[in-house]
């Protein structure tokens, strides 16, 4: 049943004539805030503090603090 619903949400969506924003408009108006906003994002996401937490703290030398 999802798949058959995808299928119908793509074909629907490649029928439109209007997709919104072109190319052109888009580069037109850069968004100066999403690099920040990305960072910031990503920063305050568990599932990265938990990577840096494991993967990172191995490389770690106890015996140099």
């Amino acid at each position: 049943m999802r798949a058959a619903y995808s299928l119908y949400l793509g074909i629907s969506t490649l029928c439109q004539k209007d997709y919104g924003l072109t190319l052109e408009e888009a580069a037109i108006e850069p968004d100066r805030n999403a690099f920040r906003q990305g960072i910031t994002t990503e920063v305050l996401h568990p599932k990265t503090a938990l990577f840096f937490l494991a993967f990172v703290l191995q490389f770690v030398n106890p015996a140099g603090i």
